[in-house]
């Protein structure tokens, strides 16, 4: 298998594993020649494939690049990056700590340490991975993004994704009783067509519908709605909470402005056509977990109003 080949490979098993929310997150692995391959499909929607997939120059690239290539300047030992969106670990970035105890692959007791955010890609946020990264972090947390996974190849990634994966759930659910199943439950989706609203279901109850004609009317864009009945969704619905702006992808996707809660009702969340209402949902998801997790723990990082906006400007 070729560079290209093992790289994608890798991001599709990553994706498989719920690991690269829609078609977001990175993949690099270092060359031979003071480069590095690049997969990063923040384009939603776009399939990725080997023609996607870039060659960079270690030295300097701008934005997500940049973190990429400034881990690979100062450790030689690390062939290989993803960028993740994994639920739980990412998780671990919201919820008021900065150091984590854990044990890695070695059986060795180590902390996980947190990067506060920063504008993604800045010049504060490589400051913050340079002096968390150091000498021999498998993996590092960053506040409101995701999580950074190093390794000496491709394969070795997935397995350490993993393994942050399984203790970040149980670390939830020890600190902040989180015993909180990730993953999306459909209950009665739409789509607006030119001949009226099609309901997923037949039994769609007059009071369900009355919610979708509302999302209609009120945003003449949305030609779909999803409605998530996940445990986490229904958790916040019932919390009566107005849930904070807590990852940078929900910037970016509006989220919080495409999303509507009903008591013990789970989320309605819409979009322009049922791939980004997709995207919607499984974005609010992610972040509904983390919800969960900050009120019980008593603490939440989010992301502020003005750092979101400066964020949709360099969209």
């Amino acid at each position: 298998m070729d560079e290209k080949q093992e790289i994608l490979q890798t991001y599709e098993d990553m994706e498989r594993a719920g690991f690269m929310l829609h078609l977001s997150g990175s993949i690099s692995r270092r060359t031979q020649d003071d480069s590095f391959y690049f997969a990063g499909n923040e384009m939603r929607g776009t399939p990725l494939d080997v023609n996607a997939i870039r060659k960079v120059r270690i030295k300097r690239p701008e934005g997500r690049l940049s973190i990429h290539a400034m881990i690979y300047r100062n450790r030689e030992d690390i062939g290989a990056i993803a960028l993740t969106r994994q639920c739980y670990a990412s998780a671990l970035g919201v919820i008021g700590r900065d150091t984590l105890p854990a044990v890695n692959e070695a059986g060795e007791r180590v902390k996980i340490r947190i990067a506060p955010f920063t504008i993604p890609g800045s010049d504060a946020q490589r400051s913050h991975i340079y002096r968390i990264v150091g000498k021999d972090a498998s993996f590092l947390v960053t506040a409101n993004e995701g999580v950074y996974i190093l390794g000496e190849s491709c394969e070795d990634l997935l397995t350490k994704a993993r393994m942050l994966e399984g203790f970040a759930a149980s670390y939830l659910m020890e600190l902040c009783s989180t015993d909180v199943a990730f993953g999306v439950v459909h209950g009665f989706d739409s789509i607006k067509t030119e001949g009226g609203i099609i309901y997923s279901e037949r039994d769609t109850p007059a009071r369900v519908k009355l919610i979708h004609e509302r999302i209609y009317a009120d945003n003449p864009r949305a030609r779909a709605v999803v409605h998530n009945v996940s445990e986490a969704a229904k958790t916040v619905s019932r919390l009566g909470i107005q849930p904070d702006l807590i990852y940078d992808d929900m910037v970016g996707l509006s989220t919080l402005q495409r999303t509507l809660f009903g008591y013990d009702d789970g989320v309605y969340c819409f979009g322009n056509d049922p791939e980004d209402a997709g995207f919607v949902t499984d974005s609010a998801e992610r972040a509904l977990v983390a919800q969960i997790a900050a009120v019980r723990s008593g603490s939440l990082y989010s992301i502020s109003k003005r750092d979101a906006r400066r964020m949709k400007r360099m969209v």
